[in-house]
């Protein structure tokens, strides 16, 4: 049984999820998908403390509520009915980690077999702003799953050395669709996204959220275009901090070399990216981010933040370069290197291969093989 947030949702869990049920596995193992959606239709901005219940409106929040408080108690119901062997849940940090804590909490009274999946870049921050009481009681729920995952081999050592644990914890890297993002001709995506033939095109996709540090992306390319004036910024994404963007680029005066253009479908971002030249990343936390997979799998060099699982995945210049989070001079000198540099498209696309979804499911089935006979 998969436990989580699922498609249409926005976020790398629902993405995680859907790459999953759709993996090979499906043909090895009989998936129950108990989706947790608070709502089907609603964007809403997810932030890095519990400051985001002041973004959300009251009606809003209880509805989530009562969503949850009924989730909670059906999910035994399904436990019992289907009889699974493991159950999966995965979860990042903060109010999400809470809800969760009943899903572990049920698995273990009914005796399953249980990974905690933990898809959350900054869950040391969670656990270090926690009160005493708090951080002891993530330390016990933590101690529960069988087996617990984690987004980077930095973060799993975070669990060791500050949370203390020493058994059930292993790093398991995002995996991306190869059978969607794949190398296409940039001209003829170019044409279809009605995008100039005579523009080096940088693109970046992600939610308009602080932590995504868009607005140093902004500033490296008013300095690049100091020097370079055929740069076409492009960012995909919806947020709070549209409007507040979109201020910062009028004022200045970079109109015309970046572009807002709102959140897209995903079956749609390989489009974007196989009309692109560069791939950025400018947040100042991740995880195991899955676009930072899907750009390579197209071929497209990455740029990214020191941050998460980035340096263990771009380890080498032949697939990318790495800068410092809100660090927009150092980021604008990136911009500039890979501009000149001469990429290897082929070993950038044969190096994706290690991170599409058949080869992360052979690892995840091994992991539910070797639990599955502990049963």
């Amino acid at each position: 049984m998969v436990v989580g947030p699922t498609l249409p949702l926005i976020g790398g869990i629902s993405t995680y999820i859907d790459g999953l049920l759709k993996s090979k596995l499906s043909t090895k193992f009989n998936f129950i998908c108990f989706s947790t959606n608070h709502s089907a239709n609603t964007y809403v901005p997810c932030s890095d403390n519990y400051a985001v219940i002041f973004r959300i409106s009251l009606s809003y929040l209880l509805k989530c509520t009562a969503t949850a408080i009924y989730h909670i108690f059906k999910f035994p119901t399904v436990v019992f009915k289907n009889k699974p062997d493991i159950i999966h849940i995965h979860t990042s940090g903060y109010l999400t980690f809470f809800e969760n804590i009943f899903y572990i909490l049920i698995s273990k009274i009914l005796n399953k077999k249980v990974i905690l999946h933990i898809h959350s870049g900054d869950f040391d921050t969670f656990y270090r702003n926690s009160s005493f009481l708090v951080k002891n009681i993530i330390k016990y729920i933590l101690y529960l799953p069988d087996q617990i995952l984690c987004l980077s081999s930095n973060l799993k050592m975070i669990f060791v050395d500050e949370i203390g644990l020493k058994i059930n914890i292993s790093v398991m890297y995002n995996g991306y669709d190869s059978s969607l993002f794949y190398p296409k001709d940039l001209k003829k995506c170019r044409k279809l996204l009605n995008l100039p033939y005579d523009k080096f095109i940088i693109l970046t996709v992600g939610n308009l959220l602080e932590v995504k540090g868009h607005k140093y992306l902004i500033e490296a390319v008013s300095e690049v275009i100091l020097s370079r004036q055929n740069i076409l910024c492009i960012i995909v994404g919806d947020g709070i901090l549209k409007e507040k963007l979109d201020t910062q680029i009028k004022s200045a005066g970079l109109e015309n070399h970046v572009k807002l253009v709102g959140g897209k479908p995903h079956g749609t971002i390989p489009l974007w990216m196989n009309a692109s030249n560069l791939f950025v990343l400018s947040s100042l936390n991740e995880g195991n981010p899955i676009v930072m997979l899907e750009s390579i799998g197209v071929g497209l060099p990455f740029i990214g933040t020191k941050v998460g699982a980035i340096p263990e995945i771009i380890y080498s210049e032949d697939y990318g370069l790495l800068v410092n989070p809100d660090d927009s001079k150092d980021l604008a000198k990136k911009i500039s290197t890979a501009m000149d540099k001469k990429w290897d498209k082929r070993k950038i696309i044969d190096y994706s291969d290690n991170f599409s979804w058949d080869n992360i499911a052979e690892h995840l089935q091994k992991l539910y093989m070797s639990l599955i006979l502990l049963s």
